[in-house]
């Protein structure tokens, strides 16, 4: 008993971002079974989205209440974010780490 209280007790482990590739993605985005989030700004979906993808820009305010939104206010619902290189989507899934989603992956390389 005072050992857990001096040491607390056993943490559970923190959720990770996991690495899709492009097929990857696209397989499970066909198959209904993520929520795929392009982060990229607005101006730049003028060039394309990944097929099946949801725009919500990091860069908005409102963006971890937009994905909320999105995923029907499931924190546990399979989240892939992409942007066009990588850092912007790794700093989003970071985010949504911190605001409690449990399940995210960013899709790796160019779509």
């Amino acid at each position: 008993m005072v050992l857990r209280w001096l040491f607390g007790t056993k943490k559970e482990a923190q959720p990770m971002i996991k690495k899709l590739s492009v097929q990857e993605t696209h397989d499970l985005v066909n198959a209904g079974a993520v929520l795929l989030i392009d982060v990229r700004q607005p101006n730049e979906w003028a060039d394309g989205r990944p097929q099946g993808s949801l725009g919500v820009t990091l860069q908005d305010p409102e963006y971890v209440a937009k994905v909320d939104q999105l995923a029907g206010g499931n924190k546990n619902a399979a989240l892939v974010i992409s942007c066009k290189a990588g850092p912007r989507a790794e700093n989003a899934a970071n985010i949504l780490l911190a605001a409690g989603f449990t399940d995210i992956a960013v899709m790796t390389g160019c779509w």
